[in-house]
């Protein structure tokens, strides 16, 4: 509140079904989120300041509705629909591929074919989110990268720059050279 200078801002809590578990929390969720008493809501560390939340919007993001029937019962859901293959294919080759690939420094010489992205997507566990595919598309690229720096990693030499297929995909994602594989994955080169 006092970084935003009003008192009718806009507070997100993200993942609210992580936290929903920790009673106290919930507790303080219950109270911040009751029209009839968040005028003067009092924080445990500063109990003679009085703040008045009334006039804030609180807005969750949750994958679960929360289990404490009290506070799911003082929210306005809304459900939202999976993304479409489509809306994750848009994702990938629009915002997750260019930025992996520019923090590798790899933009210029690294690109994903349709069969890749495609493969990516259609083997995918979790269709609701883009967190898998975005962990995928982090492996190949920094397999990638350490296989520029140090030429280790792959069990076949590929040359920059490079096309990323659905045949390279099925080799970066294998567990051949585990042992190398491990050692180096927490490696900052």
């Amino acid at each position: 509140l006092q970084t935003m200078k009003f008192k009718n801002g806009i507070i997100f809590f993200d993942e609210l079904d992580k936290i929903d578990e920790n009673r106290e929390v919930s507790s303080s969720l219950l109270h911040i989120t009751d029209n009839e008493q968040n005028s003067e809501f009092t924080d445990v560390y500063f109990d003679n300041l009085h703040i008045d939340l009334s006039s804030v919007w609180f807005i969750f993001s949750m994958n679960d509705v929360p289990k404490c029937k009290p506070l799911s019962d003082r929210l306005n859901i809304v459900y939202i629909e999976k993304y479409t293959d489509k809306e994750r294919r848009d994702i990938l080759t629009e915002f997750v591929i260019p930025k992996t690939l520019n923090k590798h420094d790899m933009a210029a010489i690294v690109s994903f074919d349709d069969s890749a992205i495609t493969h990516i997507i259609n083997n995918s566990t979790d269709t609701s989110s883009i967190r898998p595919i975005t962990g995928i598309i982090q492996t190949i690229v920094e397999k990638l990268y350490v296989y520029r720096i140090s030429g280790m990693l792959l069990d076949q030499p590929i040359e920059f720059p490079l096309v990323v297929t659905e045949k390279l995909v099925l080799s970066l994602l294998t567990k051949s050279n585990q042992s190398i594989q491990d050692s180096l994955k927490h490696l900052y080169i």
